[in-house]
């Protein structure tokens, strides 16, 4: 009865493992974010969410700094684990959050997440005062943002009237820092008024600031100043994977150049320059991209820079996060737990929501030890990494077992094979907690005396994890009893040297329970039994061993010696028991071959009479190695190996090296690579320059490099020029694979041996002279503070005028003097120089100096509306010859100066046609001639007044009439507005259904006959014309087949109302 009861019992108790085994505790599948709630939010609440699965279904708690929350309280409510704040108070309700589920297993929290107020005050209402500022110099606009969080606003400025926003140029740039508005040079075209508007990404909101005035003033002579920087960046610090952006603006006369480097490196590889060179940004940042990073900004006056060092620092991430964990009671547990972050991170361990610490409770380092474990320890663990980036939490679960052994979910194996002469293993691995004892015996006796060296034995072996892993006992009897396991020992045991099992003769216990019998025979064959014992119970499992035959090779592999691209074979052959099946395996330096991945190298073939072969089919050099042939059955296995040797080119050479750098000659350097077991007979240096992404042979001296060096000199280079080199190696059967590129070097330095070419010039403004060139490529500078010498005279002077260009993109010079007489002829030559010296100079070239500007009035203006939007105007030309054209200068007589708008003529025309004006409007004009030194005086300005604008309303086509091969369309009169011109006639315009030949007619009345003589559809269009121009249109499409006729819809094409809706929309 006791019996019977025992196994209800444990099955009772494996059932109810199976169970447990379908619950778990909780894991979060969505943990509360930082969230910003906009102070001004029509929503009125706040939602804060979390769940998490786990059987059974968890209850969840909310924290707020710490404290729980009342969800009883009105102001809040609870939909599954999701948290929701009616009517959020920025004094009661900001704070850092946790969620908490729970369910019989344990408990765990999530991370912090913080609740914060976001909000964006409106600009001060006073009136902005008003900027003037100097022509040539440049000029800040303070944008001065309201009070704001979170600060994540985006800067635009509005120009006169909402939404003509300012794009950032090479002149102009709005800081997304400041939001301040720089201008590296005024000009007299920046005269408007100016809005900043900021806009909050997190709480949506815009506002826009008062307008300020700039006012440009032109005080004599333009003068030219240095790059000044004003949109600076410091030492940054950011998070690996974010992105970032530096900004750099200069002001200056010329506009300053931007460049940017990493100094002593190249910029990442996801750098990007945008707004012409003031914005680099990085994205997805690595450690790599730590440095100091510099902008450069440059001009013909001078040079600023401005450096920034770039800190990479890392939020925590794990390297080995917690798994869930089984142990046994009274057992030791560690539990590794590690992360990685810049700055390292620290740890902290909870268990049900709590604080871990003391007692049996240690941790190092991340590291959680337990020592002796209870029931009691089970439940829901969380292990925080954190640094002051933020934290990391990782959950699991801890199930502390005790179980009497039980062999029913894995029992010794049934069935058992031994190969003879070969070794038996028999497993043993009962369910059980704590760790059992292992007694085992062979059919009825406690591995009895048999015909090999073994005497009466008794093994018993009860290992802790202070044990030895093995030992060796010899005995005379033991017995194993109903109460527990006794050892009728007769003598002390003897132990063996390695300390690892117990072991008599041939046979051995591992501390796992496995039985391992070596060197098997025909005496082994039996029945085996394990009796496993702990403090919960115990219990037995029995396996049968049986003796097979010996597998044994009789064909080995012979070694094979081939060429690349060619064939070869194989083969082994074994002898087995006949009542296995026998299998072979071929691997290559220890990995099985994936015969469908090296299905185009490598086949397997089946011999007859139990053999296998490996054919290799156009061998590769990558095929080279030790091939072993494994004949195996489920029991035993045998192995024989051999050679494959496949020659070829060469490999790589490894470890270009730089010995010496001179101007135009290098020393390199390598290391042999492998041969692929043919010599090496020459090798090939090839070069790369800059950034280029094509390898070219370089020339050496030796020029023919032999087999057997090591070393050469590379000649005929470029003086300070970035290089990278390869070497290549060759062999009687072919050219091997290239070598790493050696690292970047840059050759000495030494003076210039080309001259600039295309000297020319001329002309400029007034009192100006302007010499040109093109700038020399990057290979000829050949040093460092590269430039231009500009030598000039008048033609017939003796001494030369010599000024410097330090610019190494520089194209022009421009020499003013108030004194020099125009039109005057000057000879010119350009050379380079760098660090090193001068270069030669370029050929002498003849230019003239600027012209006056034109002092004469163009005679005799006059003008005459053609329509409502165009002006055609007329004048004189100026006696003078050296003009270029003429600027035609009109505004509306309503608006002032400022307003005035320009259309240059080029060349000797004396009539323009001014476009898109406004209907009905009076417009002031006057024409002035205009040279490259600048323009003349203008004549007296002349008033005329646009036409009135054509009709507005379309034509209502009534009738449509088709008679014989033509059409009667008839449409009611159209009648003009107050303000639009009256109706002189109509034009009809009509053309056959996709196509786009239209044919013209004109008439008085409100019909007409229109000719149709194809079959087809015809679009017919009507629109009344007057002085203004023609108007708004009607249109119908009709058909030559029977009845059919369609009415379109009226189109609105009047060219001055589509100019009005235009002139709307930018406004």
């Amino acid at each position: 009865m006791w019996f019977l009861f025992s196994h209800f019992f444990a099955l009772s108790f494996i059932f109810c493992l199976a169970e447990d085994s379908r619950e778990y505790g909780p894991v979060f599948e969505e943990q509360p974010l930082p969230t910003i709630y906009p102070e001004e939010s029509e929503e009125a609440k706040v939602s804060l969410n979390c769940r998490a699965r786990a059987i059974p279904s968890p209850a969840y708690r909310w924290k707020v700094n710490n404290r729980f929350i009342n969800v009883e309280d009105s102001r809040y409510s609870m939909i599954g684990g999701n948290l929701v704040i009616n009517n959020p108070e920025k004094v009661k309700d900001r704070g850092k959050y946790q969620c908490e589920a729970s369910n019989k297993y344990g408990t765990i929290i999530s991370k912090e997440a913080e609740l914060q107020f976001g909000y964006l005050e409106r600009f001060p209402t006073d009136e902005r005062q008003a900027v003037k500022a100097r022509e040539g110099v440049g000029a800040v606009l303070l944008c001065a943002a309201p009070p704001h969080f979170p600060d994540d606003l985006m800067y635009r400025w509005l120009l006169n009237t909402f939404p003509t926003f300012i794009e950032s140029n090479k002149r102009q740039f709005v800081s997304q820092n400041t939001g301040n508005l720089y201008i590296a040079k005024v000009e007299d075209t920046d005269l408007a008024n100016y809005s900043c508007m900021a806009s909050s990404r997190s709480i949506s909101k815009s506002v826009i600031s008062k307008y300020i005035t700039l006012i440009p003033q032109r005080v004599g002579v333009i003068k030219r100043y240095p790059a000044d920087i004003r949109v600076k960046f410091t030492d940054t610090q950011v998070l690996m994977g974010q992105n970032h952006t530096f900004e750099c603006f200069a002001l200056g006369n010329p506009i300053p150049k931007l460049r940017w480097r990493k100094v002593g490196g190249s910029l990442p590889s996801s750098a990007e320059l945008c707004h012409n060179n003031s914005v680099l940004r990085l994205t997805n940042i690595q450690p790599e991209d730590e440095g100091a990073y510099e902008c450069e900004a440059s001009n013909s006056k001078g040079i600023d820079k401005v450096e920034g060092w770039l800190t990479v620092h890392a939020h925590p991430h794990w390297i080995r996060p917690l798994n869930d964990t089984i142990e046994d009671v009274e057992g030791t547990l560690i539990w590794p737990c590690e992360a990685r972050g810049k700055p390292q991170p620290t740890y902290r361990w909870f268990r049900n929501g709590v604080v871990i610490f003391g007692g049996r409770f240690r941790i190092n380092r991340g590291e959680l030890r337990i020592n002796r474990l209870t029931l009691d320890d089970s439940g829901m663990y969380q292990c925080v990494a954190e640094n002051k980036h933020g934290s990391l939490y990782s959950n699991a679960e801890l199930k502390v077992l005790a179980l009497a052994p039980d062999f029913r979910l894995n029992p010794v194996k049934k069935a058992l094979q031994g190969a003879r002469g070969g070794k038996a293993v028999i497993e043993s691995k009962p369910k059980a907690a704590p760790k059992p004892t292992f007694i085992w015996s062979k059919d009825t006796e406690l591995l009895r005396n048999n015909s090999r060296s073994v005497k009466w034995t008794c093994l018993r072996v009860h290992l802790k994890s202070s044990d030895t892993s093995h030992l060796t006992i010899s005995s005379r009897a033991a017995q194993w009893r109903s109460g527990g396991v006794a050892a009728l020992q007769h003598q002390r045991p003897e132990f063996g040297p390695d300390h690892g099992c117990c072991r008599c003769g041939l046979i051995s216990i591992w501390h796992n329970g496995t039985l391992v019998i070596q060197d098997v025979s025909r005496a082994d064959k039996g029945n085996y039994t394990c009796f496993a014992e702990n403090n919960r119970g115990k219990a037995n499992s029995t396996g049968t061993l049986s003796i097979t035959e010996p597998t044994k090779m009789t064909l080995e592999p012979s070694n094979i010696d081939i060429t690349m691209g060619e064939n070869g074979t194989m083969e082994c052959q074994a002898v087995y028991d006949p009542t296995l099946d026998l299998t072979f395996i071929w691997s290559t330096n220890g990995y099985p071959i994936d015969f469908d991945k090296e299905r185009d190298y490598m086949e397997y073939r089946v011999l007859e009479g139990g053999g296998g072969e490996l054919f290799f089919k156009n061998a590769q050099l990558r095929h080279t190695g030790r091939y072993t042939c494994t004949a195996q059955t489920n029991v035993d296995s045998t192995s024989a190996s051999a050679d494959l040797i496949v020659r070829g080119p060469p490999g790589p050479p490894g470890g270009v090296r730089i010995e010496d750098i001179r101007d135009t000659y290098v020393t390199l350097s390598w290391s042999r690579g492998t041969d692929n077991h043919s010599p090496i007979s020459r090798y090939t240096v090839q070069q790369k320059i800059l950034d280029s992404i094509d390898w070219k042979d370089a020339k050496t001296d030796p020029f023919d490099i032999e087999g057997n060096m090591e070393t050469v000199k590379v000649v005929d280079l470029i003086p300070w020029m970035d290089y990278e080199f390869r070497v290549i190696a060759t062999n009687t059967l072919g050219m091997g694979e290239p070598s790493m590129p050696s690292p970047r070097l840059k050759t000495a330095e030494a003076a210039p041996t080309v001259a600039p070419s295309d000297v020319g010039g001329g002309g400029g403004n007034h009192r100006e002279l302007m010499i040109t060139w093109t700038p020399l490529s990057r290979e000829y500078h050949f040093g460092s503070s590269f430039g231009y010498l500009v030598a000039f005279k008048r033609s017939g002077e003796k001494e030369w005028r010599k000024v410097t260009v330090p610019n190494p993109e520089g194209d022009r010079y421009i020499h003013k003097d108030d004194s020099m007489m125009p039109h005057t002829q000057f000879e010119v030559k350009v050379k380079a120089f760098n660090s090193k010296g001068h270069g030669p100079f370029s050929l002498s070239a003849f230019i003239y100096s600027s012209e006056n500007e034109p002092n004469e009035a163009p005679a005799e203006m006059s003008a005459r509306s053609i329509s409502s939007s165009e002006i055609e105007v007329s004048w004189t030309p100026v006696t003078q010859r050296s003009i270029e054209g003429y600027e035609i200068r009109y505004r509306r007589v309503i608006d002032t100066e400022a307003a005035i708008e320009e259309v240059k003529t080029i060349g000797y025309n004396t009539t323009a046609r001014i476009r898109d004006l406004k209907p009905h409007t009076r417009y002031s004009l006057e024409v002035r001639a205009y040279n490259k030194a600048g323009a003349g005086p203008s004549n007296l300005p002349i008033i005329l007044t646009t036409k009135k604008a054509p009709p507005s309303k379309p034509p209502r086509i009534i009738d449509s009439t088709r008679y014989g091969t033509y059409f009667k369309i008839s449409w009611e009169a159209v009648e003009p507005l107050h303000n639009e011109s009256n109706v002189e006639g109509y034009k009809v315009l009509y053309r056959r259904d996709g196509t786009e030949n239209n044919t013209l007619l004109q008439t008085i009345g409100h019909n007409i006959k229109i000719p149709i003589r194809d079959e087809g559809d015809y679009i017919v269009e009507v629109r009344a014309y007057g002085e203004g121009g023609d108007g708004a249109m009607g249109s119908i499409k009709i058909s030559k087949n029977p009845g059919v006729t369609v009415k379109i819809s009226y189109i609105l094409l009047s060219f001055g109302l589509i100019l009005g809706v235009i002139n709307c929309q930018e406004l």
